[in-house]
């Protein structure tokens, strides 16, 4: 089975393997854990957000944080938080 290309040589699988490891290396589960503190903090924890992104990385910053974690996010519809 041969890789796909365009007419001037690129391989598109490969370009589209180079894609998704670049989106999912800049995901906020792959980018938060290591920048957010792993201790509970003294008092609450407020997380506010908007952007697309905003949703995935508060999902994230929840789960990190230890303690109480409330907060709010703003987003684009179809961006929101996994039920």
């Amino acid at each position: 089975m041969s890789a796909k290309t365009r007419s001037d040589g690129i391989i598109i699988d490969q370009l589209i393997g180079f894609f998704h490891a670049g989106v999912a290396a800049a995901s906020p589960a792959a980018v938060l854990p290591g920048v957010l503190p792993t201790a509970a903090a003294a008092g609450r924890t407020l997380v506010l957000g908007c952007g697309k992104a905003a949703a995935a990385m508060a999902e994230v910053a929840a789960a990190r944080l230890g303690g109480a974690v409330s907060g709010c996010v703003v987003t684009r519809p179809g961006h929101g938080a996994r039920a």
